[in-house]
Formats: structure tokens, sequence, C-alpha cells
């Protein structure tokens, strides 16, 4: 389960993941809110902290930004769009 597009925008299950961040969680919090096996939700949750989509505060998760997730090089003063 690839919660990262090839562009590194969120997938469907990236999304669902991010949504139930809504506050912070532990892993089998989020199991139970979206529904998805516990051993997809902890896969997904290392995928999206290593791309700082969301951090690790103990032992619960917690989204780091926006849910549509930019592409890194997308907008902002450091992509191809910025303002630099």
């Amino acid at each position: 389960m690839a919660c990262l597009n090839a562009d590194g925008t969120l997938s469907p299950s990236g999304r669902a993941l991010v949504a139930a961040l809504a506050t912070p969680s532990t892993p089998e919090e989020v199991a139970r809110t979206t529904g998805l096996a516990l051993y997809r939700v902890r896969s997904g949750l290392r995928e999206l902290a290593a791309a700082g989509v969301v951090a690790l505060d103990g032992d619960r998760y917690r989204a780091t930004g926006p849910s549509g997730h930019e592409p890194r090089g997308g907008r902002g003063p450091d992509g191809p769009r910025g303002g630099g």
C-alpha cells in the first residue's frame, strides 16, 4: 500500500491515514478509524514519516502539514514555481 504517488502527492490510502490523524493517534487508533489492517497502517505511517508528512511524538503520530501534501520542489520559495 503505497501512501505516496511517484510525483510525491498522497495516494488515496495516504490521504486516509493523514485524515485519521486529525488528532495525534497511535497506529492502533488509526487502524480502528480507517478500518485498515494494523500492519498496513504501521507501514504507511513509516513511509509518510520518512517523507515528512507525519511525525512521531512518543507513541503517537501527528500530521505535519496540509493533507494535500505538495510534492517536493512544488510550490514555495525553493520550488520551480516559487518566489525566490
